[in-house]
């Protein structure tokens, strides 16, 4: 069981206990939970406000379920179904309104680094030069909300040492299609 609590306005998540069971039915679940309660002296109809746990039918659903039993106990008990899917959810689609290039550089600054040893270690030298922690580039997850707010951080983190990076790189590779151009240009000469 995890419990949220105030104090003074703080508001926090706790990891209360683990309770063993024999038999993960709704009413035995009830009974183990009111049995900790009452054990311990917490007058939980009083306190509790709020219910949240996944979409199991032991859990949430509408006839003998968890929440049945405790909306019994507790009449203006706040219920709410699967907060994490919830969330998933929630996050999954403000993801979706965020313009597609920002998961696109994201996914190719890192494909461009992590390709290369080369490009790695010429990459550290620039994050010591702008005093950088020698953070690697993250990578984006499939399921993009999950990962793009830390991936998008560290781009942040990193970005005056990757500018100068990559303004070099592309000094670099125009200095390089200039040369393969002119020996190109000798050779047709000749």
């Amino acid at each position: 069981m995890v419990v949220r609590i105030m104090i003074d306005w703080d508001i926090k998540d706790l990891f209360l206990t683990l309770i063993p069971l024999e038999d993960a039915t709704a009413k035995n679940i009830y009974k183990v939970i009111k049995q900790f309660f009452d054990n311990h002296k917490v007058p939980y109809t009083k306190n509790c406000i709020g219910f949240a746990a996944d979409g199991a039918n032991a859990m949430m659903g509408r006839n003998n379920s968890l929440k049945t039993y405790l909306l019994k106990d507790i009449q203006h008990l706040f219920t709410m179904k699967c907060i994490c899917h919830s969330l998933a959810l929630c996050a999954n689609y403000a993801c979706s309104k965020l313009p597609e290039n920002v998961e696109k550089v994201t996914r190719d600054v890192f494909n461009f680094m992590h390709q290369s040893l080369k490009r790695q270690k010429e990459f550290q030298s620039f994050q010591t030069f702008y005093e950088l922690k020698p953070h690697k580039i993250l990578q984006p997850s499939q399921t993009r909300w999950l990962s793009l707010n830390m991936v998008v951080n560290r781009l942040l983190e990193q970005y005056s040492a990757l500018v100068a990076y990559f303004r070099l790189q592309a000094f670099e590779s125009d200095a390089l299609t200039k040369s393969l151009g002119n020996q190109r240009y000798l050779q047709s000469v000749e």
